[in-house]
């Protein structure tokens, strides 16, 4: 990449594949959210387009065993494109928005497959999940990778539910944002947050945060079945996994002003109780005003004293950004550990 910072200009001199010189000032630059300097260009790698894609999906009868067959698939290295497992409620979400039957022949295919889930596989319709893949590459990898993803899903009571429950999982993914906006006219506060941590902590980091989203909310009056928190599990890694958290409630009777409040006491307690159960402060957003927060319960202090010398030293007349964009001092914390107007 080329970086135009306050005291000069940074590049690589060549697109070496690797390098062996000392601390790597890519890495330095990246995820320093535009403190340190502003990047003009960057050389990317190319990949040749898959000559074969293909959706698939998995039910499993609950997600706990959700969860070992992705720690499993991950080991194996045979990797999909694409693999997200979704909870019971994302997943019957996913169902509902299912597009109106076609005919009488649609209608019948559904019930079929409904009483081979529910009947002869014994699946309950409260507790199964779903994890949807995508396949891609040559054909024949694509096969080999069909081949080890089902292998492994069965080892765990999982079997395959065909294309159209990725696709229609895929598609709430786009619609989420929309359903957001709209549900807001209804006095529905929801957003989400994402974590990452090792796969020996994913059930317990989810199991506490719903709990915990529950706890808080009801503390608040909110009727239970007007209260959000569900999960899914979306990248996969050797080592953990992604988890991605949906919270929110109905605050109708409250104002706006009530609403932030909650909201923002609530996000602060979820968030601190994930990096308390060994989730990361984020897996791919940025930390931002919103999350700077927390930087102190995932850093220790010198490396925060380090990043904001490191600041200091790419822009000494603060050009780009606030001061303290890193390292917070005591007075700092408790600004931040107050509600934000939004």
């Amino acid at each position: 990449m080329k970086v135009v910072t306050c005291v000069g200009t940074y590049t690589r001199k060549k697109e070496w594949p690797r390098i062996s010189a000392g601390p790597d000032l890519n890495h330095v630059f990246l995820g320093s959210e535009g403190n340190l300097g502003i990047v003009t260009e960057g050389v990317l790698k190319i990949r040749f387009v898959p000559e074969v894609t293909r959706h698939g999906s998995v039910l499993f009868a609950d997600f706990e065993s959700g969860v070992k067959f992705m720690h499993e698939l991950a080991v194996t290295k045979q990797w999909p494109a694409a693999c997200r497992l979704v909870d019971n409620r994302q997943f019957r979400t996913g169902q509902a928005l299912k597009l109106e039957s076609t005919g009488i022949l649609e209608d019948i295919t559904d019930a079929i497959n409904r009483f081979y889930v529910l009947s002869i596989k014994g699946l309950k319709g409260d507790t199964m999940c779903a994890a949807t893949l995508i396949h891609e590459g040559r054909r024949s990898e694509v096969e080999l990778q069909e081949e080890n993803t089902y292998r492994v899903a069965a080892k765990y009571g999982g079997f395959a539910a065909g294309e159209e429950s990725s696709k229609r999982g895929y598609f709430m993914t786009f619609m989420i944002a929309y359903m957001r906006d709209f549900t807001i006219d209804h006095y529905y506060s929801a957003d989400s947050m994402e974590t990452s941590c090792p796969w020996s902590e994913v059930n317990n980091l989810i199991n506490k945060t719903r709990e915990l989203i529950f706890t808080l909310a009801l503390s608040h009056g909110f009727r239970k079945e007007y209260i959000l928190a569900t999960f899914r599990v979306t990248q996969l890694y050797e080592t953990g996994g992604v988890v991605y958290i949906y919270f929110g409630f109905n605050y109708l009777g409250r104002t706006p002003e009530e609403a932030v409040a909650i909201f923002e006491e609530m996000y602060h307690a979820v968030r601190t109780n994930i990096i308390s159960l060994g989730g990361s402060i984020s897996h791919h957003h940025g930390v931002g005003k919103k999350r700077r927060r927390y930087m102190s319960l995932v850093y220790p202090e010198f490396m925060l004293k380090y990043l904001e010398h490191t600041r200091k030293f790419f822009d000494p007349n603060n050009v780009f950004g606030e001061p303290n964009t890193f390292y917070l001092t005591e007075e700092d914390k408790l600004a931040d550990a107050k509600p934000h107007k939004h």
